[in-house]
């Protein structure tokens, strides 16, 4: 017994399927593709002279059928090839939405810098350290961004969850 596996992409759902062979005519029962591996394909030569040979071999046993050949792993990438488009669109337009929420937190902190120049001075001349001074500025900014994390990360797991859920039908 086979357990359900993917024939396609993994998107598609697993689809019934029978295998069956027919004794009367070995030949028979898989008019469509047959698989070989290849071991030694490292020089092109090499190569060349295998598939010389496989084609011999399918036109001496074979002579109705043309012999035509792809490579599974090229088929493969093929079937992902838009899944590997997106991750790549969305991570470079997720590094860009990151480096603009920084720049933005950036401007705003620099702002506030210079609004409280002279508190800042006054502190320092009374003897307040540096991380005094740093946590006196980034405490507001902290608790903001504990807030939104505190708001965004259920949002995001719910959401997850129903993407996933969606894609597993």
């Amino acid at each position: 017994m086979i357990r359900n596996y993917h024939q396609l992409s993994l998107k598609s759902n697993h689809e019934p399927l029978a295998f069956i062979s027919n004794v009367t005519n070995e030949w028979q029962w898989n008019k469509r593709y047959y698989f070989i591996r290849i071991e030694d394909h490292s020089t092109k030569a090499g190569f060349k002279t295998t598939m010389q040979n496989v084609e011999k071999a399918w036109k001496s046993a074979v002579k109705d059928e043309p012999f035509n050949y792809f490579f599974l792993d090229q088929y493969f990438d093929r079937q992902y090839k838009s899944d590997t488009t997106f991750n790549l669109l969305f991570t470079l337009f997720s590094t860009v939405a990151i480096i603009i929420a920084c720049l933005g937190l950036f401007g705003l902190v620099a702002y506030t810098t210079l609004q409280r120049t002279k508190e800042i001075g006054v502190r320092k001349v009374l003897g307040a350290s540096i991380q005094d001074i740093l946590f006196l500025l980034s405490k507001n900014f902290i608790q903001l961004m504990l807030i939104a994390a505190m708001l965004s990360v259920p949002l995001i797991t719910w959401g997850l969850t129903q993407w996933v859920e969606a894609v597993r039908l």
